[in-house]
């Protein structure tokens, strides 16, 4: 699939004639190498790079799976610029790339040293396909996640939590006393000792307490927070849940 060029360019010149790398120390290098011409030709092939790319350095009749690879280095060497950029290379299983390009004009060519970020790309992928399970699961329930950084006085809520709380992220102060606003006027005076007791304390501690949403609705909310301590054993941050129970409030 044909995708735009948005590579990086470092800055870095051309290699020169006089600068260029000696093909026969390319294995050297501890990364897999190699070298495309300007319309593609396999000039060099490091056994890094053979045993990387496998099947896609021999594309048969179809498509060149190496495409990005030759469209990369072509800027580069039209810039005259060392150029980094992430590329997907179509094989059996895709290929995810870190790339720097290298021109080195005595041959018209380029110098490619590779990086297989594949298995980062698929935990990157997998860590956000959990994240939005975990959201859709905390929405079903009526549950969701908070941290609050207490040094900073930063307060983080799921999307969950909004859903509960009834509130828009948007307006949302995003601090301590944000929170507070949110609750029961009868409730804040118990609920900030609550909270300075687990300070205090360092144990995990469960709550419950009245929430008031803008429109003017009461909920109840039963509410976890376990203490997260710094190196000195100092309370740095809090983290928890927060979950809409059906009790009737008052």
């Amino acid at each position: 699939m044909d995708r735009p060029f948005v590579g990086r360019c470092t800055g870095r010149p051309v290699m020169a004639a006089e600068d260029a790398v000696p093909m026969d120390s390319l294995d050297a290098i501890p990364a897999p190498v190699l070298v495309l011409g300007r319309q593609g030709e396999r000039i060099r092939v490091t056994d890094d790079a053979r045993e990387l790319l496998g099947e896609a350095l021999s594309p048969g009749d179809g498509p060149d799976p190496l495409a990005p690879l030759v469209e990369l280095g072509r800027s580069a060497l039209d810039t005259g610029t060392e150029t980094e950029d992430e590329i997907s290379i179509e094989t059996e299983d895709e290929l995810v790339l870190d790339v720097t390009a290298l021109p080195v004009a005595e041959q018209d060519a380029t110098l490619f040293v590779l990086n297989d970020v594949t298995s980062y790309s698929e935990r990157v992928a997998t860590q956000r396909k959990q994240k939005q399970v975990l959201q859709e699961a905390q929405e079903i329930a009526g549950i969701g996640s908070w941290q609050w950084d207490l040094r900073e006085d930063e307060v983080e809520w799921s999307d969950g939590l909004f859903e509960v709380f009834g509130r828009d992220p948007e307006t949302f102060e995003g601090t301590f006393e944000g929170y507070l606003e949110c609750l029961h006027p009868d409730d804040v005076a118990e609920v900030k000792d609550l909270i300075q007791q687990g300070r205090e304390s360092g144990r995990a501690f469960t709550f419950e307490h009245r929430i008031v949403t803008p429109d003017d609705e009461v909920r109840r909310v039963h509410c976890r927070a376990e203490i997260v301590t710094g190196p000195e054993g100092e309370p740095v941050r809090m983290v928890g849940t927060a979950q809409k129970i059906d009790r009737p409030t008052m």
